[in-house]
């Protein structure tokens, strides 16, 4: 097997089960970066990327036998949609044109090596951006390595009322000083509306000043192939007709300037998942924890397209797409809501078609896209999808005002197409594509930022399960490298059996609580006898420490009000947690770190057990975590200073509202 079309076109089962550690190591572990996290089609797509290292053989011996049944995973309707993502993915990685086979539950991929040829067509490409001047300039690098360049196209950029204004023309200047050498003549425009208008107003002013016969529409935050252009024209040359192209086929995310504070904590997540086996996951997972901006990519970065791939994932939300991709092909134009599909951020027409249609409606500020596709469908155009066009949508926050322009577009939606909205939602769930969800308002919302318990620049971390003789010692010891204070939850027969642990834990001026006796389950324990082994454990670590602990950390964080009851007898402060690294569940420290950072560090209480079955994965983490919390600047403290502090903070508030209030009567 020569190469990775080789490998993805067998149709010899290929389940291998031994592999060098080196070359594991060379490619950074199994990928996780498709939709579904690397569960469908894992071992096919590890050979395929093997294969353009090293040169597989297939050894046609049976070494253990595969039993086929119906029912497996590699047969699930979503293992058939994660195989497409993947082949999509190979297809735009290799420059080959992807054909499916669908037989039964099983699919097969062909890869065909696409020439690439210039795109002879003259475009116009009406790129329209606001806001977000470095993610702009990683754009409009990735246009000058595409095959734009070498056409006669033109582009015209148009600043849709930036404040303060994005500066194209400096943008530019700035790029080709870079890049050396690279002209692009008098085929760029640039403008700058002097207040926002909406994306509609702003593509339209766009291709009011085009000069060519097709038109292409992008975004300044959309990350291009090198042939774009070609994969567009390609495409209308096949349909021969009428039609909208529109690239992305899964809507992958990719990382450049990461304001991590202020980005979804779900795409934070994926982010570090796709990183975890690179030697930076530690230092970007300290800087996403720290809430700091982070630079993987700017104007600066060669082959801006190619050197981001392992910065990208795959949007959850958008796989779906791949079962009608399966069903109608590239064609969804007989798919009834095929419209969902058509974003504005890369899609192509000719500017008949454009003209026909009478431009993007303005008085959209949002699914402007959507309502043009709906129009070119009913003036008998074809709906295409450019499935190896596989653009980058750069992750970043969300445009001010845009919950009031969506809700806004819902109810013209709603006016002016109001059968087809209805029809969507009336179809079962497995028939509406991706998109459906806008019109029960649930796109609209936005993650808050990661702002748990206002307690200034202090982390409480906790330790539960313990005393454990050689890993808590482990423990005390990184707390005191690093200057850090904590709290010990402890079980009263493990603080009994090992009341030296106890003694060098106070001594180093760390906190005890009670986590119970023996981790019996509350749940299933009345009051009484709960109450009793609070005691119990209170009066054991009283007895050794000389002080009776203030705080309880319940099992299993069970909280009932039975439990509350016989805290109050045991005169106990319940207390939980804001993050857990759930290192109890052997996840490895990467997972546990990945958790800890999505959340944030500053105001957090962080969950970790001195008594996890993996202790080295947790010490490691906490290894992390106190590195992290210095670098920051932040403090680590026992819970009782965190608390004390938090409620401070929390009066000064009250105070100051009572005051104001007081000013304004």
């Amino acid at each position: 097997m020569s190469a990775p079309q080789d490998v993805f076109e067998a149709s010899v089962p290929q389940v291998p089960r031994i592999y060098r550690v080196e070359a594991l190591r060379e490619l950074g572990g199994w990928c996780t970066d498709d939709a579904a996290g690397g569960r469908y089609y894992e071992d096919r797509w590890m050979l395929g990327r093997l294969a353009r290292r090293h040169t597989l053989h297939h050894v046609n011996v049976w070494l253990y036998h595969v039993r086929r049944r119906p029912g497996t995973l590699s047969t699930a309707p979503e293992a058939m949609q994660a195989k497409l993502a993947i082949l999509v993915t190979e297809a735009s990685r290799l420059g080959c044109s992807l054909s499916v086979t669908v037989r039964g539950r099983h699919l097969k991929g062909e890869l065909v090596t696409r020439r690439s040829t210039p795109p002879k067509l003259p475009w116009s490409v009406i790129l329209v951006a606001r806001n977000h001047r470095e993610l702009l300039g990683t754009t409009l690098r990735s246009w000058l390595e595409s095959d734009w360049l070498t056409s006669e196209s033109e582009m015209i950029v148009v600043d849709d009322g930036s404040r303060p204004s994005l500066g194209v023309e400096t943008i530019f200047g700035e790029l080709l000083h870079v890049m050396g050498g690279v002209t692009t003549g008098q085929r760029v425009k640039l403008v700058t509306l002097p207040k926002a208008r909406g994306p509609a107003a702003a593509r339209n002013w766009g291709a009011a000043l085009a000069c060519h016969s097709h038109l292409m529409f992008a975004d300044g935050d959309h990350i291009v192939p090198p042939d774009v252009m070609g994969v567009h024209e390609y495409y209308h040359q096949v349909c021969g007709a009428q039609a909208i192209v529109v690239g992305g086929p899964f809507g992958r995310r990719v990382a450049t300037h990461l304001a991590a504070s202020e980005v979804r904590g779900a795409w934070l997540e994926r982010l570090l998942t796709v990183i975890e086996t690179q030697e930076r996951f530690s230092d970007v997972a300290s800087r996403i924890a720290l809430g700091e901006d982070i630079v993987f990519a700017d104007a600066t970065t060669q082959n801006v397209h190619r050197s981001l791939r392992d910065l990208t994932f795959v949007d959850n939300g958008q796989l779906r797409w791949a079962a009608f991709y399966l069903k109608y092909g590239t064609d969804l134009t007989p798919c009834p809501h095929a419209w969902l599909r058509m974003g504005a951020a890369n899609l192509s027409m000719p500017g008949k078609l454009f003209r026909l249609l009478r431009g993007f409606d303005e008085r959209l500020k949002s699914a402007e896209d959507w309502d043009i596709a709906v129009r070119a469908r009913a003036a008998s155009a074809r709906l295409i999808v450019a499935l190896e066009c596989e653009t980058y949508h750069q992750m970043h926050t969300r445009t001010l005002g845009r919950r009031r322009a969506d809700c806004a577009a819902r109810r013209a939606f709603g006016h002016h197409h109001g059968d087809l909205v209805a029809d969507l939602n009336e179809r079962p769930l497995q028939e509406r594509p991706p998109g459906h969800e806008f019109f029960q308002g649930e796109m609209a919302s936005q993650a808050k930022r990661r702002s748990p318990w206002s307690a200034g620049c202090l982390v409480a971390l906790t330790f539960d399960d313990g005393p454990r003789p050689r890993v808590t010692a482990e423990v005390l010891r990184l707390l005191e490298d690093h200057g850090a204070r904590a709290t010990f939850f402890v079980l009263g027969e493990c603080a009994q059996a090992n009341p030296d642990l106890i003694r060098s834990i106070v001594e180093a001026g760390h906190e005890i609580g009670v986590h119970g006796w023996s981790h019996r389950d509350p749940s299933s324990t009345d009051a009484g006898t709960l109450s009793e082994e609070y005691r119990h454990t209170a009066s054991v670590i009283s007895a050794i420490t000389g002080t009776w602990p203030r705080f309880l950390r319940p099992a299993y964080g069970c909280l009932m009000p039975h439990v509350r009851a016989a805290a109050r007898e045991a005169e106990l402060e319940p207390i939980l947690w804001t993050v857990s690294t759930r290192d109890w569940s052997q996840n490895g420290w990467r997972d546990q770190v990945r958790r800890v950072a999505v959340a944030g560090l500053a105001g957090q209480v962080v969950l970790l057990h001195d008594g996890a079955m993996e202790p080295q994965d947790m010490l490691t983490t906490t290894k992390w975590l106190l590195s992290t919390i210095r670098a920051g600047g932040l403090n680590a403290c026992s819970l009782s200073t965190f608390v004390s502090l938090r409620e401070r903070m929390l009066d000064s508030t009250a105070s100051g509202a009572s005051a104001r209030s007081a000013q304004v009567h």
